[in-house]
């Protein structure tokens, strides 16, 4: 039996206990939207990679008189040939893939420069799953960029058509 003066540190020892079970489950539900948190910028940044690629391809389709395909080894490259040079006077630019350790990137290149468009990103660690370009018929060219964050598992596929006008 409790006698009357010790009804302190019970209540005492009772308040620590519910304040350190406090804290603890302050603690995971911090833990637990920082997980959260981290999960939806990875798959952001995977988005966003796949996107402003597909984007940067469009942009020199719509620049270009011609394009051609081939493989190089194991790795298809598409390679469009400008109607009129660029503010650097390049008239060619070349989109592949690159192994770079684990990840695959996207890349376009110009002349000399070699520009990643993916897997650049700190949290997302995206990989490019697949890069695959068809002629569909003289002019028209699908494109398809698949990409996968390797922090998530999560993946995401960007389709693309484009119309050139052909050089008469």
């Amino acid at each position: 039996m409790i006698c009357r003066d010790e009804n302190g540190f019970y209540a005492a020892g009772l308040g620590l206990s519910l304040m350190t079970a406090a804290l603890v489950a302050a603690g995971f539900m911090f833990l637990s939207f920082m997980k959260l948190t981290m999960t939806e910028r990875a798959d952001m940044e995977l988005h966003q990679e796949v996107d402003d690629a597909m984007r940067m391809v469009a942009a020199d389709a719509e620049e270009s008189a011609s394009f051609r395909l081939h493989l190089h080894g194991d790795t298809l490259q598409l390679v469009f040939q400008k109607a009129h040079a660029d503010a650097g006077g390049e008239r060619s630019v070349t989109y592949a893939t690159k192994r770079d350790g684990e990840r695959v990137k996207f890349c376009r290149s110009r002349e000399f420069a070699l520009q990643p468009l993916t897997g650049e990103s700190e949290v997302g660690d995206v990989t490019m799953e697949e890069f695959r370009a068809e002629e569909l018929r003289p002019g028209c060219l699908h494109v398809v960029l698949s990409g996968r964050s390797q922090r998530t598992g999560h993946a995401y596929r960007q389709t693309a058509e484009f119309a050139l006008e052909l050089a008469r």
